[in-house]
C-alpha cells in the first residue's frame, strides 16, 4: 500500500529490464506491486500491474547433496547452488569404495561472503544431524552412502520436520528397501535417450519453472538441449503432481513423467527422472539470452519446494 521505488525506463528494441532492490527488517512473507504508466494509445492496459510474493529470512537456505556415483549433473548442481547468495551447499560425494569426499559452505560473520573448503562429512545418523538442512537432494548409487536405517530417517526428516527432499537422477535405491515409498512415482529399469521435456498444465504454472526471459516456460524449454536420458516410469501414486513429462519416440499419445513431486506429511519429494539438465548450462551463443535458465531452475525449485513444506 506504500510506494517503494519509481524507475524510468528507456525501451531499447520493446525491451528493457529493471530491478528494484528490496530490504525489510523482519522476517515474514510480503506481498509487493509493479505497476507500469500506459503508453500513449495503448489498447489493454490490464497487463500494466503484477503482483508478486517475497519470503524474508534470516538465514541461508541449507541443502545437503548425496551422490554415490558422481556424474556431471551432480557437478553442476553443486556449483550452480554455490553460486547462489541465499543457499548453503554441504555435498557428500563417494567417489570409489574407500574414498569418501565432502565439502562444506557457511557464511562468514566479518563479510557475509560464502566460503567452501573440503570436509570430514559424512550421511546425517540421527534427527539432529539431519534436521538442520532445508533440503535433501540425493543422486544415485545411494547403498554406496546411505544404510538401511537411513529410509526411516529421510521419511521422518520430510513427514515430522517439514523438510524438502529431492531424487534428481531417477531411480537410485534399489539396495535400500523404504526409500521408494517416499517418492511420487514407481520407477521401472528402462530409459529414453535424447528426449526433451514437455510442461504439463501444471508445469506451466508452477513457480519452478517461472524463468525471468519473458517467454512462456513450456514454449522456452522446448528450446533447450534435449536431455541425456530419462528413466521410464510404470506411473504416478495417487497424490503425486506431474509438473513435466516426455514422450517416447514414435509415440505421440502417451507421455512418462519426468519430474513430479507430492506433498508427504508437513513436507514435499520431488522425483527428477532425468539425466543431462546440466546441458541446459551450455547454450551456444545464439541463447544467450536464455543461459541462466539452469540456475533459475534449481533456485527456484529449491526455494518453492521450503517455502511451501
Amino acid at each position: 500500500g506504500q510506494p517503494v521505488a519509481t524507475r524510468q525506463a528507456v525501451l531499447n528494441q520493446g525491451v528493457v529490464h529493471v530491478k528494484f532492490p528490496l530490504q525489510e527488517d523482519h522476517r515474514g512473507l510480503f506481498t509487493y506491486a509493479v505497476k507500469v504508466d500506459a503508453l500513449p494509445g495503448e489498447g489493454d492496459t490490464r497487463n500494466n500491474e503484477r503482483t508478486l510474493f517475497a519470503r524474508v529470512v534470516d538465514r541461508k537456505t541449507r541443502v545437503l547433496i548425496v551422490e554415490g556415483r558422481p556424474y556431471w549433473d551432480s557437478k553442476f548442481l553443486q556449483r550452480t547452488l554455490q553460486q547462489d547468495p541465499n543457499v548453503e551447499v554441504d555435498a557428500i560425494f563417494q567417489l570409489s569404495a574407500d574414498k569418501l569426499y565432502g565439502l562444506r559452505e557457511r557464511t562468514s560473520e566479518d563479510d557475509l561472503e560464502k566460503k567452501a573448503a573440503p570436509a570430514a562429512l559424512r550421511m546425517p545418523r540421527t534427527r539432529e544431524e539431519l534436521y538442520r538442512y532445508d533440503c535433501v537432494i540425493l543422486g544415485r548409487g545411494l547403498e554406496r552412502v546411505l544404510d538401511r536405517d537411513t529410509p526411516a530417517l529421510l521419511r521422518d526428516y520430510v513427514a515430522e520436520r517439514g523438510g524438502s527432499l529431492v531424487f534428481f537422477r531417477g531411480t537410485s535405491h534399489e539396495a535400500l528397501p523404504g526409500l521408494g515409498d517416499l517418492e511420487p512415482v514407481i520407477w521401472e529399469d528402462a530409459v529414453l535417450r535424447d528426449v526433451r521435456l514437455e510442461l504439463t498444465p501444471e508445469g506451466r504454472a508452477s513457480p519452478v519453472f517461472t524463468f525471468h526471459q519473458g517467454q512462456p516456460p513450456d514454449v522456452l524449454v522446448r528450446t533447450l538441449p534435449s536431455l541425456v536420458s530419462v528413466t521410464r516410469t510404470k506411473g504416478e501414486k495417487s497424490l503425486a503432481v506431474v509438473l513435466a513429462a516426455v514422450t517416447p519416440p514414435g509415440v505421440s499419445t502417451s507421455q512418462v513423467a519426468a519430474l513430479a513431486y507430492q506433498r508427504y506429511g508437513l513436507g514435499k519429494v520431488m522425483s527428477i527422472g532425468a539425466a543431462g539438465l546440466w546441458r541446459w548450462a551450455f547454450l551456444p551463443d545464439a541463447q544467450d539470452e536464455v543461459r541462466d535458465v539452469y540456475a533459475q531452475f534449481w533456485g527456484q525449485l529449491v526455494r518453492w519446494m521450503v517455502s511451501e513444506s
